[in-house]
């Protein structure tokens, strides 16, 4: 007489679908060991084509990144030669930025000076623009 261990070993493992997902009832499910294998054998190649696949557009990705990276840098570079000023600008915004910027205070009261310092130009531009006329 064999007991409950052994006669599960030998017969094929089973197991009962529930009865409320539109299963028959006493319909068995296979193994999922079974499942893998048969997928495993099925798919296999079409794994291995989609993975290709994305090896592929990974790579020309990466190259269009390189591209893009260094075609900015030529252009970065050009700039900070011809215009090293606005450089320096440019990169000290950056890092105000980055860094967390200024109270909200502090800026609406910047830009508020700011502001009025270029209205004050640009109606003193306009104005030597009427009387030269």
């Amino acid at each position: 007489m064999k007991n409950s261990a052994e006669t599960q070993s030998s017969e094929p493992r089973t197991r009962r679908q529930p009865k409320g997902n539109g299963a028959k009832a006493g319909a068995t499910a296979r193994d999922p060991e079974d499942v893998r294998e048969t997928a495993g054998d099925a798919g296999a190649g079409a794994i291995g084509e989609t993975g290709r696949h994305l090896v592929e557009d990974a790579n020309l990705m990466a190259d269009t990144m390189t591209d893009a990276a260094t075609e900015i840098h030529m252009y970065l570079r050009e700039q900070a030669t011809q215009r090293p000023y606005v450089a320096l600008g440019a990169a000290a915004g950056i890092g105000f930025v980055l860094g967390g910027g200024l109270s909200l205070r502090l800026t609406t009261t910047l830009l508020t000076i700011g502001g009025r310092l270029l209205a004050t130009q640009l109606w003193q531009q306009a104005a030597q623009r009427a009387t030269a006329h």
